[in-house]
């Protein structure tokens, strides 16, 4: 059971799910302005469920989740405004491209599914390309398994105590089980609690307290050093390596980026501030 949209205008209020199948839901284009009281996508049937995403304009507002795939998500293009409970959530996330922006009360990007343990799915999120701003009460990003960055832009912001801006792995008391791969793109990681940083590839991490082999640490910096609506500046001294403004505050902020090399210094500018990694 299949659901392919290949074009269009939708304009849908829903009390359940707004766009609904067993097997796919496929969209290579449209526009979509969407209210539902659950999922405004979902796909789901047993061990399967997936959805592909191609193209097309969507404005989602969703009280669970934006966009929920059983088994696994494919994101390859689009412009999108999710506000929900969670953003994206598979079992795995694939992301290729688009422009997102995720303001979500729990997790922004999820990979997660408990119906699942008995088929072995490997849970993972992979970012190999586009341009994501995600603003999480929970964490951020959270895999369950692995976590892959390869390419785009991405900005993760966590408001929520207990929480990260990016979280990987199913252990507890700070055992990692997943993997946190970094090889190209520009990532930008905020919070104020929980911390995870790379296993592999070089980073900058401006005030907190990390783990050096991809563990979960907390943060060492009771003040803020991002704030809010502020102008943030990463530079190595001799040239600005990424400019944004602030989607919330936190007391740490990862950066990663093709440009860093290790054994230099860089700082972070949050308005007439400066924290110096």
């Amino acid at each position: 059971d299949d659901l392919k949209i290949t074009g269009g205008t939708y304009t849908v209020t829903a009390a359940l799910d707004a766009f609904e199948a067993n097997d796919l839901i496929a969209v290579c284009g449209g526009s979509f302005t969407v209210s539902t009281n659950k999922d405004a996508f979902h796909s789901e049937n047993d061990a399967e469920g997936n959805i592909y995403i191609a193209d097309g304009s969507f404005t989602i507002n969703a009280k669970s989740d934006g966009v929920q795939a059983t088994a696994y998500l494919q994101i390859d293009g689009g412009t999108f405004e999710i506000n929900s409970a969670e953003g994206l959530e598979s079992t795995y996330v694939q992301i290729n491209g688009g422009t997102i922006s995720i303001s979500a009360s729990d997790d922004g990007i999820n990979a997660a599914n408990s119906d699942l343990v008995d088929y072995n799915y490997q849970y993972g999120i992979t970012i190999a390309g586009g341009d994501w701003k995600v603003v999480a009460g929970g964490d951020g990003i959270d895999s369950n398994g692995n976590l892959t960055v390869s390419a785009g832009t991405t900005e993760v912001y966590c408001t929520g105590s207990g929480n990260g801006a990016l979280d990987i792995g199913e252990g507890q008391e700070g055992e990692i089980r997943g993997s946190f791969s970094y090889t190209g793109g520009t990532l930008l990681a905020v919070g104020s609690d929980m911390l995870v940083t790379p296993q592999t590839g070089t980073y900058v991490l401006f005030g907190g307290q990390g783990a050096l082999a991809g563990k979960r640490g907390a943060s060492s910096s009771a003040s803020s050093i991002v704030t809010k609506g502020s102008t943030l500046k990463v530079a190595d001294g001799t040239k600005t390596l990424y400019t944004t403004t602030a989607a919330a505050s936190g007391s740490y902020a990862l950066f990663l980026d093709d440009d860093i090399a290790s054994g230099t210094s860089y700082t972070l500018a949050n308005g007439n501030s400066t924290t110096t990694a």
